[in-house]
């Protein structure tokens, strides 16, 4: 862990004010979408997640990283919308966030998954805590204290409304695939339609019903 400073974070107090709003403030209720360096690049959607268990990196990004998959474990997790997702390993990568005022780095053991997400990483908070970073949702930043001085890190509305789109499609994605599945009535059971003999809605009934 280098810049992260413990001696003096009692003595300096972490205040958020006015001056540390957006301009539009955080109507929506944002989740705070940050840009980090993880390992030499910077990951523009990484979600800071006070809930998350786990530190994750999604396959997509792994790839476009150009590292190697390397102690793969052939295991599954619950996903985010109830699906389970493959795990591929575990990898240790430096985190590092900085502002004109320092710089700070830890090194943190991701998850890689493959999932599809409008996330690229997820900072669990355990990861956070070690950074000794507090966050502010209506203010829609994070701070925390440095050797060197005070790192404001701040959310980006653009692209948490943006993983935001993309969590929605996915889902209804998801809901269209159930839908269009056909309905395979079970032995002694038949379908019958409701409403009509063209009808698209179908009860599933015993055949060996009484009239």
């Amino acid at each position: 862990m280098e810049g992260i400073s413990h001696q003096l974070s009692s003595f300096i107090p972490l205040i958020f004010c006015h001056d540390d709003l957006s301009r539009i403030g955080n109507p929506d209720n944002d989740p705070i979408v940050v840009t980090t360096r993880v390992a030499d690049f910077d990951v523009r959607r990484a979600l800071l997640d006070l809930g998350s268990a786990a530190d994750i990196l999604f396959e997509s990004a792994f790839l476009q990283m150009g590292l190697k998959k390397t102690n793969l474990l052939h295991a599954t997790l619950l996903g985010f919308s109830g699906e389970k997702v493959q795990l591929l390993g575990f990898i240790s990568l430096s985190v590092s966030f900085c502002d004109d005022n320092g710089h700070a780095m830890s090194m943190v053991n991701f998850v890689v998954i493959r999932a599809r997400s409008g996330y690229i990483a997820i900072l669990k908070r355990m990861t956070l805590n070690s950074f000794r970073m507090v966050i502010s949702m209506p203010h829609l930043c994070a701070k925390f204290l440095t050797s060197s001085g005070i790192i404001t890190i701040r959310g980006d509305l653009r692209q948490a409304t943006r993983c935001f789109k993309i969590a929605a499609q996915l889902v209804v994605d998801q809901l269209d695939s159930r839908e269009s599945q056909l309905v395979v009535p079970q032995e002694g059971v038949v379908n019958v339609p409701v409403g009509g003999g063209d009808s698209s809605k179908l009860v599933n009934m015993s055949s060996t019903m009484n009239a």
